[in-house]
């Protein structure tokens, strides 16, 4: 089972690139700048064996964005999680640092 570990998160690299390859159908090659993940560079922290995010394509791996899509949802859950305890941490700083003022 995939830990949601945050960490994990930092270690992806977003990039663009262009599909070079003159084999594949035109609507993918098709000369234009995508953002994505190069299959290749995450596969270490999602194998194969264990998730759908990597998969073996007909070029070689790729990435299975349908399948990253709950990933980064949770990690966004996560985050907002972490914002609204740290909101809260603030408040009740705050509220320490008035009381103490008006003493």
């Amino acid at each position: 089972m995939l830990e949601f570990d945050l960490s994990l998160l930092k270690k992806l690299k977003p990039c663009t690139f262009k599909y070079d390859d003159t084999k594949l159908p035109s609507h993918i090659a098709d000369g234009k700048t995508h953002i994505g993940f190069i299959a290749q560079e995450i596969e270490h922290l999602f194998p194969m064996d264990d998730f759908g995010i990597v998969v073996q394509g007909d070029k070689g791996l790729k990435v299975n964005y349908i399948e990253f899509i709950p990933l980064l949802v949770k990690w966004q859950q996560l985050l907002l999680e972490k914002i609204n305890l740290q909101n809260q941490e603030i408040k009740e700083l705050k509220d320490k640092i008035n009381e103490l003022l008006e003493e």
